[in-house]
């Protein structure tokens, strides 16, 4: 056994770790700003919790509920079990393959020299043996298929990453987007009890002689009307909560609590700059990862037009009795070396080669793509908060005046120096401002929540360049 150790430990060392492809710098296509043209950011780093900064505990046991519980988180993260997998399977290609094998054969001949007699002879045979077959990765094509497949997992960690932000940013839209469809559901409360009010007013003075039956009729139908938008809000509301309930891996009955205001701080912007950004995205890295893989697998192409030098060897113990396989005298060995040479294969090679640049080019042309999108969406949610609050302070001014005008337009209604479509318009008109308000704070929440996610949220890519080999090491 010590002679077949020496046979194998040799090869052993030989056969070397890959190791992850190294980062890649992919042209965008475009020349990338020194700041964002929008609203300049300082440099810095997103917080690894950012949704704290919200200030609201109930926000935060939801996001840590939804991270242990939902289902297409998990999925994301089977993904990465099985890239460490696939990279396990390859690495295998590099290592010596060995094989056992226990045989034996027992014979019995009865032999005649021409007399009356009869010889018999009985023999049997007992081998153990051990083989060994080994590819000598001479020209380093089995290591550069091994740091694609690496190259490949670290992509399914960024992936991973990126269902993760997703998902964070996801549950706090869905809460923020429950809170103000909880607000819309007090506001349409509100607009009713005042229409009913207003109509129960109007047929008294009716019923007195002092106003027409269109005025009782218009009531009416604004009561009519206002039902409706309460209906509508009722289950719009119910809608927002199942859609909370489903992210977080809950079944959705619309029974979650939800907070009765909007977040009137929002936590300060995050820092970071155009260039940050290609570092700091789990979809970037993801991106980037791709090319890598794909560059690995065109180089290994190239790599198999050289020959292939392989190894095989075999030993054992063979013997007629099974106490002698104990003794080293029964030790056989043979020691085999070939080389494989392509001469014709009908183009095969040359056509893996054309498939695995076609590929790199798809892969640099995908990165491309997720980072123009990636700059769109800091670019886009920075220009909507600025635009957002403009128009949240003009929606509020709109809201304050209408509810003035309601109850001036009232008034003089009651007095009977004004119309009843006056007041109903001042009515609708402080309706629509107030229901806009609360859509545009939202919105305005939600912006916040986008700039974090757009920026990176937190993601630290070295996490996955350098942990991408957990399973790889030497």
């Amino acid at each position: 056994m010590k002679r077949l150790a020496l046979l194998i430990l040799p090869a052993l060392a030989l056969a070397a770790c890959a190791t992850p492809p190294p980062p890649q710098s992919p042209e965008v296509g475009v020349t990338v700003p020194q700041n964002w043209t929008e609203t300049p950011l300082s440099a810095g780093e997103v917080p690894d919790a950012w949704w704290i900064g919200f200030g609201d505990p109930r926000l935060d046991a939801l996001i840590a509920e939804a991270l242990q519980n939902n289902p297409t988180l998990r999925q994301a993260e089977s993904r990465i079990a099985v890239a460490a997998a696939t990279t396990r399977t390859v690495q295998a290609g590099a290592m010596p393959n060995v094989t056992g094998s226990v045989d034996g054969s027992r014979t019995h001949t009865v032999q005649s020299f021409g007399g009356p007699s009869l010889t018999e002879l009985e023999t049997q045979r007992v081998g153990v043996s051990l083989n060994l077959q080994w590819e000598i990765d001479l020209w380093g094509r089995v290591r550069a298929a091994q740091s694609a497949a690496i190259a490949d997992r670290q992509a399914a960690e960024a992936a991973y990453q990126g269902a993760r932000l997703s998902m964070i940013a996801q549950v706090a839209k869905a809460y923020f987007s429950a809170s103000e469809a909880w607000q819309q559901l007090k506001l349409a409360e509100k607009n009713l009890d005042s229409a009913n009010e207003l109509a129960d007013r109007v047929d008294e003075r009716f019923k007195a002689g002092l106003r027409t039956a269109l005025d009782v009729r218009l009531a009416l139908a604004d009561v009519a009307a206002t039902k409706s938008r309460l209906e509508t809000r009722k289950r719009l509301y119910k809608l927002s909560r199942r859609q909370l309930e489903v992210l977080l891996g809950r079944y959705p009955a619309a029974l979650i609590e939800t907070p009765s205001t909007l977040p009137r701080q929002l936590p300060a912007a995050p820092g970071g700059l155009p260039a940050q950004l290609l570092m700091r995205r789990p979809d970037i890295v993801e991106a980037e990862r791709k090319v890598a893989a794909a560059d690995s697998r065109v180089r290994s192409a190239y790599l198999d037009l050289l020959p292939r030098i392989s190894l095989t060897t075999s030993t054992g113990l063979a013997s007629d009795q099974v106490g002698d396989i104990l003794d080293g005298k029964f030790f056989v060995w043979n020691l085999l070396g070939n080389l494989l040479a392509p001469l014709f294969d009908g183009g095969r090679r040359w056509a893996e080669i054309d498939r695995t640049r076609a590929l790199e080019e798809g892969a640099l042309a995908y990165y491309a793509v997720v980072a123009l999108n990636a700059f769109a969406e800091v670019e886009g949610a920075l220009s909507n908060e600025y635009h957002l609050r403009i128009e949240l302070n003009a929606l509020q001014e709109s809201a304050d005046q209408s509810a003035a005008a309601v109850e001036i337009s009232t008034d003089r209604y009651y007095q009977g120096a004004l119309d009843i479509t006056q007041v109903l318009q001042a009515r609708r008109q402080y309706y629509s401002s107030e229901s806009a308000r609360l859509t545009a704070q939202l919105a305005l929440v939600n912006t916040r929540v986008d700039l974090f996610a757009a920026l990176g949220g937190g993601f630290d890519a070295s996490s996955v360049l350098e942990n991408g080999d957990h399973h790889e090491g030497s």
